[in-house]
């Protein structure tokens, strides 16, 4: 009773790691499950709760969304900050499973919030629903290693009442996919990174682009206002050893999410038209876009271009370009390179 009363009054308070919109709520002896007006359901086990009813220093979760088939796995730092870079070990009833890297765990939303991802999830999901106890091993970012423990009773009860809920009854427990609609944590940008859920299924299902689980730089979102009407998302998609590609689109209220198609030009191959922008940047002041590709990692050679908002879409307004040579030129700083398109000497202003 004790357990039940602390979890509605969790439920009912703000803090993100546990708040829920209004809908279904039940205890199943050790878990408690929730469901949001947006079908979102979740079974959740509290470790250490916290007298005063309002955290508790650690969560675990598996939840699922109403149209999506994939349950998520998420493990909640509250007591003290993990290291992501160092592995996680999740043990059900003695069997180990080790997640090392970004591909197999990594923190979404929140720089707390720890999904777990790929086969390992899958195993772990296996092991969980038929299991008495789970124990989580990680280091925090002073290298203290730390181990949690939950309770797995009432789990299965817990997921047969949200297969219920979504009427799933009988769907297999599948884990392994990215969070539904969650960015990686960790962006450069100060501000929280909104992106539309349908934005990144068409990110991560772009045959050109690498999963950003992999990805040198799959935390580097930028989003950025155009106009009243118009938002910019420069979303990762691949990385080289000094390049990275990221795909732009724009999104607005009457034509919805657009990709963003660049002109650019090469003298060998004269204008072309390019689906990414590399190692773009976005100057909301200007509304231009900014690309600097480099040839070789010194930056001597290679190519930049700007492309400023039109009313309709981004227009090339500079183009530079330089082959690279035998030498590393030492003159000149990187990504200097000759003019070969100026759309106003094009236009004779």
């Amino acid at each position: 009773m004790r357990l039940l009363t602390l979890v509605l009054l969790l439920l009912s308070m703000t803090a993100p790691a546990l708040a829920q919109e209004e809908g279904a709520q039940r205890a199943f002896k050790d878990w408690m499950t929730a469901c949001r007006d947006d079908g979102y359901c979740s079974a959740f086990a509290l470790a250490n709760p916290r007298a005063n009813g309002t955290d508790a220093d650690y969560v675990l979760r598996v939840g699922r969304h109403a149209e999506r088939s994939y349950w998520e796995i998420s493990f909640k730092t509250v007591a003290t900050m993990a290291d992501e870079w160092n592995d996680f070990t999740v043990t059900v009833d003695g069997v180990a499973q080790p997640f090392s890297g970004f591909e197999q765990i990594g923190a979404y939303a929140e720089a707390n919030d720890f999904f777990l991802l790929g086969d390992g999830a899958q195993a772990v999901l296996d092991r969980m629903v038929p299991g008495s106890q789970v124990s989580i091993a990680f280091s925090d970012r002073a290298e203290a290693p730390h181990t949690v423990a939950f309770s797995l009773s009432g789990l299965a009860a817990a997921l047969i009442w949200i297969d219920e809920q979504q009427k799933r009854l009988g769907s297999e427990r599948v884990a392994s996919a990215p969070p539904y609609g969650l960015t990686p944590a960790g962006s450069s940008q100060s501000e929280p990174i909104e992106i539309p859920a349908a934005l990144l299924d068409r990110l991560r299902a772009d045959p050109e682009c690498e999963p950003l689980e992999t990805l040198a730089n799959g935390r580097d979102f930028q989003v950025g206002r155009i106009d009243a009407e118009h938002t910019l998302y420069v979303l990762p998609c691949w990385s080289g050893a000094y390049n990275f590609g990221s795909k732009v689109f724009v999104m607005s209220g009457s034509e919805g999410i657009e990709a963003q198609y660049f002109p650019a030009f090469y003298p060998h191959m004269g204008m072309v038209a390019s689906s990414y922008l590399v190692n773009a940047s976005y100057d909301e002041a200007t509304r231009t876009m900014n690309s600097y590709a480099k040839s070789r990692g010194a930056g001597d050679c290679g190519s930049s271009g700007t492309w400023t908002w039109t009313d309709f879409g981004f227009a090339l307004t500079t183009f530079n370009y330089r082959q690279c040579e035998d030498d590393i030129r030492e003159d000149g700083d990187p990504g200097d390179f000759p003019l070969v398109y100026d759309a106003a000497t094009m236009s004779g202003k």
